[in-house]
């Protein structure tokens, strides 16, 4: 299972990926792409993605122990869903015009479409065993639900990306004892 950077190591790949597919258009520099919060008044960037929630995946309450060498059990990994939110920073220096936005923020949606999934493998080499890939879907909220994100950050709502990836997968650092099996019964031969 992953280590406790997989959150970071996948925002890192989502960086890369925008900033290798948006540059040098319809952005002339990758710089201009940053992990920040829209709440950031300083930040000068024109596509902003931000990491606005992660929660435990209930979906993946059913893993199994790790068996591990000297009859030690691995406890399951801790399962999560995080979500992005990509925009364009409405604030920057160098302000962009409205339909410049729609094309940065389309190129992106066409850029995470194509991702689709993400290999942990690809990102962590050490991982004790093969695991699931994550999913990359658009969050399907509801105009509320974005207002609130907004209205949380103390910003006027803008037009924005929002996508969900999962399943990430935490390993656990705590092990335990196997259970030694000490005797068996054995039936031979047919039932009267």
């Amino acid at each position: 299972m992953a280590s406790y950077t997989i959150v970071s190591d996948i925002g890192n790949f989502i960086l890369k990926k925008l900033r290798s597919k948006i540059c040098p258009e319809p952005l002339l520099n990758p710089q201009s792409i940053e992990f920040v919060s829209p709440a950031d008044e300083n930040a000068d960037y024109t596509l902003g993605i931000f990491l606005y929630d992660m929660k435990e995946n209930l979906e993946h309450t059913d893993l199994s122990k790790i068996p591990l060498e000297n009859n030690k059990l691995r406890l399951p990994p801790h399962s999560f869903t995080i979500y992005y939110m990509i925009y364009v920073n409405a604030s920057a220096q160098i302000s962009v015009k409205s339909l410049d936005a729609q094309k940065i923020l389309t190129r992106a949606a066409q850029v995470f479409y194509d991702i689709k999934e993400i290999d942990p493998a690809q990102l962590q080499n050490n991982l004790e065993t093969v695991e699931e890939n994550a999913k990359v879907a658009e969050s399907r909220l509801t105009f509320d639900e974005k207002t609130k994100i907004w209205s949380a950050l103390n910003k006027p709502m803008q037009l924005a990306l929002y996508y969900n990836i999962s399943p990430i997968l935490v390993s656990s650092e705590r092990t335990i004892d196997a259970p030694n099996v000490m005797r068996g019964i054995y039936h031979l031969g047919e039932r009267r």
